[in-house]
């Protein structure tokens, strides 16, 4: 049933219209539920887990490609800005198997991915730098 509703927003957030009109608010929650699905164990141990896992990817990918680029990035450094803060009691011993440093990590991913097109985003119109260095200083984060 997972996969189905993943491939369902697949081909919701495939429609250009529908991917701009979805809210920061509601973008950031259903990035960090697909991130904490990616994370959950139970997604991988599942039978069609290997594929499930893979689906899901693909859809972050395109929620995050279709969707308002500012609102991407700055549902990204949100996460990242949550997620880094509950790192600070995490011990050396406890970081390589902790969800919350896993969750970090793949926020980071995310960002890496989204990252390298900045430049064509700009130079199409679909990101907007002063909104981005807004968010990078934390003057937009919500």
């Amino acid at each position: 049933m997972c996969d189905q509703m993943a491939k369902i927003l697949y081909a919701l957030f495939s429609v250009s219209a529908f991917a701009m009109a979805v809210h920061r608010e509601a973008l950031r929650t259903l990035v960090k539920e697909m991130l904490l699905r990616l994370l959950d164990e139970s997604t991988s141990a599942s039978e069609e887990g290997a594929q499930l896992v893979k689906t899901l990817n693909h859809l972050v990918m395109k929620i995050l490609d279709n969707t308002n680029r500012n609102d991407s990035f700055n549902v990204l450094l949100v996460l990242l800005q949550q997620s880094s803060a509950e790192l600070v009691d995490v011990s050396a011993e406890e970081a390589a198997s902790s969800p919350r440093v896993k969750f970090t990590d793949l926020v980071m991913k995310c960002l890496w991915k989204v990252s390298k097109i900045i430049g064509d985003s700009i130079k199409q119109g679909k990101l907007f730098q002063d909104d981005l260095l807004q968010d990078i200083h934390g003057k937009r984060l919500e």
